[in-house]
């Protein structure tokens, strides 16, 4: 959200900087436009800070020092020059949209949704307050608000596929899976490199049963985004469902190799281990997922497994313990035929 603000800045001053370019002595106010757009925030707010001194209520010099404050996050200070020029022109939308950015990342995401709203009021074709309003309603969990407001950004905007795809999030959040789906292919349609929206349609078609489906967007999103182990994670669950456990195996590992905390993966990983006979490689990865989330039944009880196979079935006792008390009650079972066999 903070890069679309900073987009917005520098696009709001590229038309004034040099509105006066040609003439051999620029103004201060000139010079100031200047020295922002070249990214030299200290030295364009010194020239705001004299252009101002001499008329206060000079409205361009208001407006970019505060966009120049903002830069620098000094947010007090760009709110301060926000508010000023609101006091002198209530009407104009984008400066609610600035002071709406810097409330935001004040932290202040009240205040800030109010001045999104007046945005809004003074230019519903602001689609930029659309989708920043509905980002901290989607943020305070008013699911159906930011719906309605990422529609209308995305509807403001045909170009932007980032709010269609948000939308689709929000509706994926409140089981509509249908909207979602239909949305995320919105998404990939205007922006066909997205790969989070391939990654989210092919779960909602892992939903839907649509394996083929799903398992084609994950490869997708591996394609355009090598480096986000998710779709390696859900890829490998449906090679490991059709018994192809050399390939799943290649996809956990990748998935474990770019997030080794990752214990969807390392228990995929131990479980294709396991099957394959690998015994000595599973058991780290089943401590791995313990130390992680010691509320994991599967990986007690598959780590037990493991201890029997590995020849230690006394050790595998405390894990079949583990295992039957959080829920895996045929582990009391191997519990039971280990110690007749020690008796």
């Amino acid at each position: 959200m903070r890069n679309r603000f900073v987009a917005y800045c520098l696009i709001w001053v590229a038309g004034l900087a040099f509105s006066c370019s040609n003439s051999r002595k620029q103004t201060p106010l000139q010079e100031a436009n200047r020295l922002f757009a070249k990214g030299d925030m200290p030295g364009a707010i010194a020239l705001y800070d004299e252009v101002l001194t001499g008329n206060p209520v000079e409205k361009i010099a208001l407006v970019n020092r505060g966009q120049a404050k903002f830069a620098i996050a000094d947010f007090p200070g760009a709110i301060a020059d926000f508010e000023e020029y609101i006091r002198l022109d209530e009407y104009n939308s984008d400066v609610f949209l600035l002071n709406g950015n810097a409330y935001f990342s004040a932290g202040a995401d009240s205040i800030a949704e109010i001045n999104y709203s007046r945005a809004i009021e003074n230019n519903t074709l602001n689609c930029k307050a659309w989708f920043n309003r509905a980002v901290i309603r989607k943020k305070r969990d008013a699911l159906v608000l930011a719906m309605q407001d990422f529609t209308y950004a995305a509807q403001c905007d045909s170009s932007d596929a980032e709010a269609l795809f948000r939308c689709a999030m929000c509706k994926k959040e409140i089981n509509d899976n249908t909207g979602a789906l239909t949305d995320f292919t919105a998404t990939i349609k205007r922006e066909p490199k997205h790969s989070g929206a391939y990654y989210q349609r092919g779960l909602i078609f892992l939903y839907f049963n649509q394996i083929d489906d799903a398992y084609s967007d994950f490869s997708t999103a591996i394609d355009l985004k090598a480096k986000f182990p998710s779709p390696y994670v859900e890829r490998g669950r449906i090679l490991f469902s059709r018994d192809q456990y050399e390939d799943a195996l290649k996809d956990f590992n990748m998935a474990v190799n770019l997030d080794s905390t990752l214990t969807t993966a390392l228990m995929k990983r131990g479980a294709v281990k396991y099957l394959l006979g690998d015994f000595q490689g599973a058991l780290p990865d089943f401590n791995a997922v313990i130390e992680g989330n010691p509320q994991n039944a599967n990986a007690f009880f598959y780590r037990a497994n493991v201890k029997v196979k590995l020849g230690d079935p006394a050790g595998a006792l405390p894990d079949y313990s583990a295992a039957g008390e959080l829920g895996i009650m045929v582990a009391f079972d191997s519990i039971q035929r280990i110690q007749g066999r020690m008796e």
